[in-house]
């Protein structure tokens, strides 16, 4: 089945802002899953994302997750010049006190082939390696079957280390994707 018959996309273009708001039926009289506010950058012509925000959704039956309705945010880091064979902390999040938090997924990557540790409360909860021969790039996804994720309690510290084995100097980042219900 296509995936306009599931969502509908609608978008209003004011002056030089485009608002983009994606319902989960065809009628747009659904739930709004997300909004997107953009610009266009006068200097460079680029298309420039203001905001985004992504609800997200039970699934009413036929793929994709089920879960608890909430807003999806994401937090990023990055670290230069990360020398070869040290542990480098790359990444810390704490849970806030505004609803519940779940981690959902966790993007990492890098100039060079690296293995990246993440944790909760110290307590290692997942794992990804980066190939040499590429792409350095890579995600944990911590949304399976029917969950909307890793639950985390007010206080719970997430954190990222990276260690490579090249022996140049390394740049890292890591983006994690949280759900707030």
């Amino acid at each position: 089945m296509p995936l306009s018959s599931f969502w509908q996309l609608i978008s209003e273009y004011k002056r030089d802002e485009l608002h983009v708001h994606v319902y989960s039926n065809t009628s747009g009289t659904g739930t709004l899953i997300k909004n997107v506010t953009s610009y266009i950058d006068e200097a460079t012509h680029k298309i420039k994302t203001v905001s985004e925000s992504m609800a997200f959704v039970p699934n009413s039956g036929g793929g994709g997750h089920n879960g608890p309705v909430g807003m999806v945010f994401s937090a990023f880091n990055d670290v230069s010049a990360v020398a070869m064979s040290v542990v480098t902390p790359l990444f810390s999040f704490t849970a806030g006190s505004t609803g519940v938090t779940y981690l959902y997924r966790m993007e990492v990557g890098g100039t060079n082939a690296a293995s990246y540790i993440v944790y909760i409360n110290g307590i290692q909860v997942g794992q990804a390696y980066t190939p040499i021969a590429g792409p350095f790039d890579t995600f944990l996804d911590f949304a399976a079957g029917n969950s909307a994720g890793l639950l985390l309690n007010i206080g719970d510290v997430v954190t990222v280390s990276v260690v490579h084995s090249r022996p140049m100097l390394g740049d890292f980042f890591a983006r994690m994707s949280y759900i707030i219900v």
